[in-house]
């Protein structure tokens, strides 16, 4: 942060923010701020101005056109203008290239090198979706006056922007979840207190639970949203020291009136809370058994499986799963990945099933 003002000041931002919603916002910014900071060009255009020019063909879905020709009328532009800013095409794709521009910038930084090689920086040798429309003359002339000695046709399909995006997302959910604990998650954490009793060390979570129910009696639907972000993000943490908000979340979901942007953000947490046969996707999923006799299969992906009261039943499948039967007398099969299974005071008689891997770099914890 300390190389950009402008870095500094959306971390900032990042952190005063109050919802998830304001901060998920921020952070698209706040990944393009510290891209810039790597001395990386921020587009194809920047990487050799005046030597290379682009044509975009297809932004995946979204093809080139121009826009009406009596709108094109009062437009005064001669020379190479770059797709993003050129005023002759709609605005749609216009916007496509900036848009895609942007996250590609973000990834080339994080990864440090560019996903396509120029000709005079790899021998001639284009990468997919880059092919050249023309050349200039041996002395450097430009096919038309005022544009680049030599333009390149580009095209995105949408499996590639599909791959990208898929890319994006999980920079920016690392980065949400790294700002997140060093943030507003931390204060919840610094208000865990530790005490020293008859029965030895303890660990007091009256004071993170009051704030907890304090944010939600403030503002059901982010505090919901925070409560979930301290399960997934230190959920694992928290248990260890024998804490968990499985009880609240199974609660609160019920309770809460749930808008379109509320239901997105808990899907991108991986939540779902149910009853009877569950079964869970193939992302890292948090998943909550109401009361009765649940069947939870998490699917692949990191889960974290909840039982809730009943007599339930637990699969975490593939991955590294934690399985936390609750109260009743569950039965819990891990299966393949390093699993953990969470056992506390009053969840019955428990049984780990029969479990099928056993490879020698399989490492279960109880």
């Amino acid at each position: 942060a300390s190389l950009s003002p402008q870095l500094a000041g959306l971390l900032e931002d990042f952190t005063q923010a109050s919802t998830r919603e304001a901060r998920w916002t921020i952070l698209d910014q706040l990944l393009d701020a510290w891209a810039d900071t790597s001395g990386m060009a921020e587009s194809l255009d920047e990487r050799q101005p005046g030597q290379f020019g682009f044509l975009y063909q297809s932004i995946g879905n979204v093809t080139r056109s121009l826009i009406p020709a009596e709108d094109r009328i009062d437009i005064q532009q001669s020379g190479y203008v770059p797709d993003a800013e050129n005023e002759l095409l709609t605005q749609e794709f216009r916007n496509a290239v900036a848009a895609w521009s942007t996250k590609i910038h973000v990834l080339e930084a994080f990864n440090g090198q560019y996903f396509f090689d120029l000709p005079e920086t790899a021998g001639g040798a284009l990468k997919a979706g880059v092919r050249g429309l023309s050349e200039g003359s041996s002395g450097g002339g430009s096919i038309l006056l005022g544009w680049p000695e030599r333009v390149l046709l580009v095209s995105y399909s949408q499996g590639q922007l599909d791959f990208l995006q898929q890319g994006y997302d999980a920079l920016k959910q690392s980065v949400y979840e790294a700002l997140a604990v060093q943030g507003h998650l931390q204060t919840y954490l610094d208000a865990v207190q530790l005490t020293i009793g008859e029965d030895g060390i303890e660990f007091d979570f009256t004071a993170m639970e009051a704030m907890l129910d304090e944010a939600y009696a403030n503002d059901p639907a982010n505090g919901l949203l925070g409560l979930v972000e301290l399960q997934k993000y230190q959920g694992d943490a928290l248990a260890s020291l024998g804490w968990s908000g499985a009880e609240r979340i199974v609660a609160w979901a019920g309770e809460v009136p749930l808008d379109a942007g509320t239901q997105a953000h808990l899907k991108a947490l991986g939540l779902i809370v149910g009853s009877g046969r569950i079964a869970g996707t193939a992302d890292g999923d948090e998943i909550f058994g109401q009361g009765g006799n649940d069947s939870i299969s998490a699917g692949s992906g990191n889960d974290h499986l909840y039982g809730g009261e009943g007599n339930d039943t637990l699969y975490g499948e593939a991955g590294d799963d934690v399985l936390d039967g609750g109260a009743g007398n569950d039965h819990l099969y891990g299966a393949a990945g390093n699993d953990t299974y969470l056992f506390g005071h009053g969840d019955g008689q428990d049984t780990i099933g029969s479990d099928r891997d056993t490879s020698s770099t399989k490492h279960n914890v109880l």
